[in-house]
């Protein structure tokens, strides 16, 4: 099938699907709002953490830990430049940050090895995540994500949601940003300046030497981890093109998509990464008619894309109208299955202009929810050779 009848097959499934009212109905979903903690900027950072962490039972971590090994998650290979990084695990991080997981490890009984495959949780076991930015009509930018995770081990994805939290960090007693994060991990992943910037990264499944990467905090005290450059930016960034400038030039262990949403009109952006450089940053721009950027894992302008969760988002939101861009447009498409998977820890909303964050925890509630990724890979890739015409059905 051309690319004509392609796209005339896609119009009349959408409106097919519009007036049966399956497109666009979101899974049976059981949400659970996150604990929500203050973390105080003007204590030292090695007490920092310590009254957060104490709320969680003290088996928590290490039970998370012995989840993550027991998914075999972690190769042989992994486990030997961890231990050299705990090893020399003073001069591996830098501060405050060093001194937060020291404070974090007064409390829990945990190794610095431990520690250290905490801090690498995603570089090594995060995928499959989604992020939109869209803007309104009055250029009012919105920011949503779904943080999803690697594996079908429940107990891993349990552990994980168990021990997910929501910190406000202050100083002089005020609110200066907000982010998602879970026990022991103090970098941030998702997270929102108010009033200046909202920040989520995505994973980029490109063949690297993660692990040499990794060996080099060693050796040099870089690259920088992702989620501590992430919070680094809200702690420190109160401009939008300084924040992309950093997020675009600093050495990360992995690629990475980093999702940036301001606090102004046309400030969006999705940042395509290798570990040493940046390829591409695709922006927001209302004189071109571009009203949202989005990442589904896939570079955006590669012409032919056979992921369903990409297709299936590009596809609402290129059938979505400017004027209803918002936060529960945004909560809908990532609530829609396959974007939203059995392995969606949480969803985040956010807007920098208005100062909002929402997260919630995610779980299907629909025992016959199926979001085999490979099912739905076999019909896109099966109907792009031809040899098969769209389901009826939604997959």
């Amino acid at each position: 099938m051309n690319d004509i009848g392609m796209r005339w097959v896609l119009i009349f499934l959408w409106s097919s699907f519009m007036s049966s009212g399956i497109v666009w109905k979101c899974e049976a979903s059981t949400d659970i709002s996150i604990p929500r903690f203050t973390l105080n900027l003007d204590l030292p950072p090695r007490e920092r953490w310590k009254e957060i962490v104490r709320y969680y039972p003290l088996d928590s971590f290490p039970r998370f830990v012995e989840a993550i090994h027991g998914a075999g998650f972690i190769p042989m290979s992994a486990l030997v430049v961890d231990e050299q990084i705990g090893a020399h695990f003073d001069e591996a991080f830098e501060e405050p940050y060093l001194s937060e997981m020291l404070g974090i490890m007064d409390v829990i009984n945990v190794t610095k090895v431990d520690m250290v495959q905490t801090q690498s949780l995603y570089d090594f076991f995060m995928y499959f995540c989604t992020s939109v930015v869209m803007q309104g009509e009055d250029g009012t930018v919105y920011h949503g994500r779904n943080m999803d995770f690697y594996g079908t081990i429940m107990s891993y994805s349990d552990a994980l949601r168990n021990m997910t939290m929501t910190v406000d960090f202050q100083r002089g007693g005020k609110t200066l940003y907000t982010g998602t994060t879970f026990l022991g991990f103090v970098g941030l992943l998702t997270g929102s300046r108010h009033g200046v910037l909202s920040l989520s990264t995505d994973e980029r499944d490109y063949d690297v030497p993660q692990l040499a990467n990794l060996a080099e905090l060693v050796i040099t005290n870089r690259p920088t981890p992702i989620g501590f450059l992430m919070r680094s930016v809200l702690e420190n960034v109160t401009d939008f093109e300084e924040a992309i400038k950093i997020l675009s030039d600093t050495y990360i262990i992995t690629p990475t998509y980093i999702i940036v949403a301001g606090a102004n009109k046309d400030e969006g952006a999705v940042i395509t990464r290798r570990e040493n450089e940046t390829i591409d940053v695709h922006r927001l721009d209302s004189s071109v008619g571009r009203w949202y950027v989005f990442d589904a894992n896939n570079d955006h302008w590669l012409t032919t894309c056979h992921a369903p969760r990409y297709n299936t988002l590009r596809f609402m939101l290129n059938n979505t109208d400017q004027a209803d861009a918002g936060l529960d447009v945004i909560r809908d498409m990532l609530s829609t299955a396959p974007i939203y998977r059995k392995n969606t820890l949480y969803t985040a909303l956010m807007c920098p202009a208005l100062s909002t964050y929402e997260s919630s925890i995610r779980f299907s509630s629909n025992s016959d929810f199926n979001d085999d990724l490979f099912t739905s890979w076999k019909y896109w890739t099966a109907v792009h050779n031809g040899e098969r015409t769209y389901p009826t059905e939604r997959i």
